[in-house]
């Protein structure tokens, strides 16, 4: 029989670093106990951004590998095992709609997939990033340049990646979209070395990425096009690697942290305020 440990994260679980940092920090669990339920209590949260479910995917991928069990406590006595099973809801991945709908309302599914099956993340971006009921509200221009965003990272990367999967997760709440990507596939320090032979760790990598002036590389113009976006939008951009996370905020400065615990791969999240309308200026080098 498993044993069970409950977790009460902060009351305030929001699209920026403090917030991650404090999901991540479940991992440590993946890494120091074995054949164990842990239970997210979301009864002691009240002000949550849906998009960071992908990370609880994440997370509960890394708990499979040890036999742990990450389960959601909702506002009621039930809790729900987050790594669904195909036959618990009728579905057959994770975080599907039935359980965005059980526990946030503003959120769409989660995806998850293997990084090499295109035609699905596309399938997703059509249908499933943006729910229906947003569009009434979100002008179109903020849909186009979010999906194209997500498109052309993975066009970039696609080559230069390894096996794993992508986790895309999306909220819209109060005039705010918040998007968070997780590539488990990409190594951000070996994909810049290519172009600086000098880049061979993270930390260099992340300010090569999103803070150089000389943009040799596709994926250098694409964030730095991206990140002007965010920050004329009243935005924020923050892309963790490894051990650590560089945020950009609406002012366009930058800080560096270390994360709580490492990540494998490449996690984006940004915020967009879609009452800021206004649009890019910033073509994109294809």
């Amino acid at each position: 029989m498993k044993r069970k440990i409950k977790k009460n994260l902060s009351p305030t679980i929001k699209t920026n670093v403090k917030g991650i940092n404090t999901l991540l920090s479940l991992l440590h669990e993946a890494v120091e106990t074995n054949d164990h339920k842990i239970v997210f209590n979301k009864k002691s949260i009240y002000d949550f951004d849906g998009n960071l479910f992908c990370i609880y995917a994440y997370i509960a991928n890394q708990f499979i590998r040890k036999n742990n069990h990450l389960h959601i406590w909702p506002t009621n006595n039930c809790s729900v095992n987050a790594f669904m099973e195909k036959n618990l809801f009728g579905c057959s991945s994770n975080f599907d709609l039935i359980l965005a709908e059980k526990l946030f309302l503003n959120c769409s599914r989660v995806f998850q997939n293997e990084k090499q099956d295109k035609l699905s993340m596309l399938s997703y971006l059509t249908h499933e990033l943006i729910k229906t009921k947003w569009k009434s509200t979100l002008p179109y221009h903020y849909i186009t340049r979010i999906k194209r965003f997500i498109n052309l990272y993975w066009e970039y990367t696609i080559d230069k990646s390894g096996t794993g999967n992508i986790l895309i997760g999306s909220n819209f709440e109060d005039n705010v979209v918040s998007i968070t990507m997780i590539d488990t596939s990409f190594n951000l320090s070996r994909y810049a070395s290519i172009f600086k032979p000098r880049v061979n760790n993270d930390y260099d990598a992340l300010l090569w990425l999103l803070t150089s002036t000389f943009l040799k590389a596709k994926l250098q113009r694409l964030f730095y096009s991206f990140k002007m976006y965010c920050q004329k939008n009243g935005g924020n951009l923050t892309v963790y690697a490894g051990s650590y996370a560089l945020t950009l905020d609406k002012r366009g400065e930058y800080t560096i942290s270390d994360t709580t615990v490492p990540i494998t791969g490449l996690l984006v999240s940004f915020t967009i305020k879609t009452e800021m309308v206004q649009f890019d200026d910033y073509a994109i080098a294809a």
